[in-house]
Formats: structure tokens, C-alpha cells, sequence
């Protein structure tokens, strides 16, 4: 049975919780902010104890405790990774301008006792800008700027790095007659890009390193052309704007699926047996869709384990936002006319006097319910 250490706000122990119901901890691979949540009895002689901001201790983490539901004769206590070091300093209008990851880092951690590992691996230089915010937030947004995930360990104040990119495939499979109670598919294609135009900063483009196109195609789901265009002004080389690109065009030219599983973890119920079948946050793993007929490689991005009840636990299959696969997020309308009009026209003029004769285009943050049929309508994004 899993037993948990409660301590002050100070971190001095308090004492051991143990009788617990429903403990379960929620690993997302996009954040790596992870949670824990369990229910305890009114009665429980620590409950008094539990309060927020108090923290709780695990084998492998700390959480400070953010949330009480109370219910009767039990409670649902909620609780977040203990990051409150990178609460403590603040910004105004924070920008530092071509800088590695590494750099970045080494400056927002001065002070707070934790070290960093594996960020040497990203090389690229970046520009970081902030209005306004705390540690925390420069961190979240280091991760979207620079594509990778940020693991905390909160005991060891050490931040681990990584990317998609940085798990493997062990060899697992998940499958119905193995290992899965029930499973569910979420897909949509609403998103689906097969020609995307890319533009950096000041108008930016890769057009004359590649073939005279101002855009990237990939065609590997369908032959249809779906063009987006994507303007991100942190790209400031037309090299890694190119290959940004050709990454994101990757992700956004095929249907985006998502697996929902409830797994038996074997490797924990039976490890002499099914050791081999062991799986952790981020892991890539092998589904046989029966239904379809067809073996996809998916990556867990969510997984919802219980420490004492396995069979219970929950794995979401799916891609990682964070390597800008499978989302592009939108630019506030008036952003939007900005853009266009710094950027978008010469390309869009040009591949629509080559292919369209020189149609009326226009560029939309979203499509109009009526349409001029003598104009074709781009929706415009950014990501």
C-alpha cells in the first residue's frame, strides 16, 4: 500500500498517511507538471493537517497540496509538483534575444539550488520574450520556444530535458487480447495541412534555399492540397525556419488520433513474468487496432497511475503538442491584419498568379458563414 509523508509548509515532517482511497498520480508528457490526487477519511488523525500549501511527500517527488473536497466522512485532497522556487522571482517586459537553452536556463535558475540536465542537446538559439510573469511562466514558455519537455524532480531540484524525439520503443504492444480492458479513438482531421507557407521574422522565408517555394508539402495521408500559412517571428534563420516547418507539415498531414486505454499493467501485477512489459510517461508503444487492422505507433502522453490498484490504470496514446506536431494556435484578429500585411501578400500574390490566374484571395482567422464564390478564403494561423 502506497504511504505518503505529510509535511508543513517549512518541509518538517508531520507524519505518514496511510489508509487511503482512490490514490492515483496523473503524468502529462506535454507539461510535466504531474499531479496527485487521493481521498481520506474526516476521521484520519493527520486530517486536520491537510491543508493547502502543506506538502506531501512520495517515493519519487513532492506536491504541495492546492485543493480540498471535502464530501462528507471523506475528502478528495488535489495536489501539484512543488515548484514554488520558480514563484519567487518576477518579470516585466523580459526578452533575451538569440540564446541557447542552456543560456536560458543558467539565468532562470540562479539563485534557486537546481541544476538542469540534458538541455546541452538543444543547440538552437531562440528568442524569449515575456510581458510579464514569474520563473514558472519563462519555463512553460522555454519549453513551447524551444520544443522540448521539462521533467521536474522536485526532491533532487534537478530538471530533466527531453523531446519526443528522446523516448524509444521498448518493444511494448498493447493490445486487447494482452493487455487492454477497453480502449477508445478519438480522431478528427479538421486540422489536416498538406502545403504549409512559413514566414519568420520580418517577412522571413525560406523560398530561395528551397526550389523557389515558399512553402513545405506533404502528401503521405492524402493527394489533396490543404494550404495553411504559419508566421512565428522567433525564427530568424531560414535554415531552422525550413526545417520547423518541414516538422510541423510532418505532424499536420496526417488525421490527428488518440487512443484512450485502460491498461492491466501486467509488469506490476506479475514482474517476474511481464517485466518486459513495463511502461512509464512518454514511453512509444506499439497498438494493435484490430478493428482496423493495422499496428500504430503511438506515444503515451497522459498516464493516470494507481500505486495500489494498477489494474486501474489509464494510458492516453496520442502526439505531443509541445514539438508543434499536431496544433497551431491562432493570432488575435487584429495580429492577424499585422502579419498580412508585413508578410503574407508577396508569397500568396505570387501562387496565386502561377496556379489561380490571379484570384481574389483573402486570409481569415476563420471562414465566413457565407462565402463570395468569387474568392478563396485561407484561414490564416500561427503557432
Amino acid at each position: 500500500m502506497m504511504i505518503l509523508s505529510l509535511l508543513n509548509q517549512n518541509k518538517t515532517p508531520i507524519g505518514e498517511l496511510d489508509q487511503l482511497d482512490n490514490c492515483y498520480i496523473t503524468e502529462l508528457l506535454e507539461t510535466g507538471e504531474d499531479t496527485l490526487s487521493f481521498e481520506i477519511y474526516v476521521k484520519h488523525p493527520l486530517y486536520k493537517d491537510l491543508i493547502e500549501e502543506n506538502l506531501i511527500l512520495t517515493d519519487h517527488n513532492r506536491y504541495v497540496i492546492k485543493s480540498i473536497d471535502e464530501r462528507g466522512q471523506t475528502t478528495i485532497i488535489g495536489c501539484s509538483l512543488d515548484l514554488s522556487d520558480f514563484m519567487v522571482a518576477g518579470y516585466h517586459q523580459f526578452l533575451l534575444e538569440d540564446i541557447t537553452l542552456t543560456g536560458l536556463l543558467t539565468q532562470l535558475l540562479v539563485g534557486t539550488s537546481w541544476t538542469v540536465t540534458g538541455a546541452e542537446n538543444i543547440t538552437s538559439t531562440k528568442t524569449v520574450s515575456l510581458e510579464s510573469g514569474n520563473t514558472l511562466n519563462l519555463l512553460r514558455l522555454a519549453e513551447k520556444t524551444y520544443g522540448v519537455i521539462f521533467r521536474y524532480d522536485c526532491i533532487g531540484r534537478v530538471i530533466r530535458v527531453t523531446t519526443t524525439q528522446g523516448y524509444t520503443n521498448k518493444g511494448v504492444h498493447f493490445s486487447d487480447e494482452l493487455n487492454i480492458k477497453e480502449c477508445e479513438l478519438r480522431g478528427d482531421s479538421f486540422d489536416l495541412v498538406t502545403r504549409l507557407y512559413a514566414f519568420g521574422k520580418d517577412g522571413l522565408s525560406f523560398e530561395d534555399i528551397n526550389g523557389g517555394k515558399a512553402y513545405v508539402e506533404n502528401f503521405q495521408y492524402t493527394s489533396k492540397v490543404i494550404t495553411q500559412v504559419w508566421v512565428d517571428e522567433r525564427y530568424e534563420l531560414k535554415e531552422e525556419l525550413l526545417a520547423a516547418a518541414q516538422k510541423k507539415v510532418a505532424g499536420l498531414s496526417i488525421p490527428n488520433r488518440v487512443y484512450t486505454a485502460s491498461v492491466v499493467d501486467l509488469a506490476s501485477l506479475l514482474p517476474d513474468d511481464y517485466g518486459n512489459l513495463a511502461i512509464a510517461i512518454g514511453d512509444k508503444v506499439t497498438l494493435i487496432d484490430r478493428i482496423r487492422g493495422i499496428e500504430v505507433e503511438h506515444q503515451i502522453v497522459k498516464l493516470v497511475s494507481y500505486p495500489d490498484t494498477p489494474e486501474k490504470n489509464v494510458a492516453e496514446l496520442g502526439r505531443v503538442a509541445t514539438d508543434f506536431e499536431s496544433t497551431i494556435t491562432k493570432l488575435k484578429t487584429e495580429d492577424i491584419k499585422e502579419a498580412i500585411d508585413k508578410t503574407v501578400p508577396p508569397a500568396v500574390n505570387e501562387y496565386m498568379n502561377e496556379y489561380f490566374g490571379g484570384q481574389k484571395w483573402l486570409c481569415v482567422e476563420a471562414y465566413p458563414e457565407v462565402m463570395d464564390q468569387g474568392t478563396l478564403y485561407l484561414k490564416y494561423v500561427s503557432g
